[in-house]
């Protein structure tokens, strides 16, 4: 399973006729996500290669529905979250706080793997609050 503090191998949930879930139940590593945040960041293209359309990816970011009260009015796309429309920031918000944050203004892409789920939307608090000020300030974007 994907509980646990030590890293585990990768899994995706599947249903008795070993169909993956298609929304849920992805467990990766986070070096992993970060591949998955480039491919986006680079219009679907990883290691010089064109792996998912680039129209695809802004098509999966364009919001589909907006709910005013529930999860800060953010908007969603194809299982991403819009954190900035203007920005064009999203982030895949994972079950147990886990988060691809994507800021293609910035070129910067955050991976969080984690189990626990106070509130999944503070990942992106603290991404904003004190990882891209901190990748500003060493240069790193």
């Amino acid at each position: 399973m994907c509980y646990g503090k030590l890293p585990k191998e990768a899994v995706w949930f599947a249903d008795p006729k070993d169909l993956g879930t298609p929304g849920y139940g992805l467990c990766m590593r986070a070096t992993d996500m970060v591949k998955i945040g480039l491919l986006c960041l680079n219009k679907g293209e990883f290691d010089g290669k064109q792996i998912v359309p680039a129209n695809w990816i802004h098509e999966m970011t364009r919001p589909r529905t907006v709910d005013g009260k529930h999860f800060r009015g953010m908007e969603y796309g194809y299982l991403w979250w819009i954190i900035s429309r203007k920005k064009n920031v999203y982030a895949a918000i994972g079950n147990s706080g886990n988060v691809i944050y994507i800021n293609p203004e910035k070129r910067l892409v955050v991976a969080v793997a984690s189990y626990f789920k106070p509130t999944v939307f503070d990942r992106v608090d603290f991404i904003q609050k004190y990882i891209e000020p901190f990748a500003e300030s060493i240069k790193l974007i």
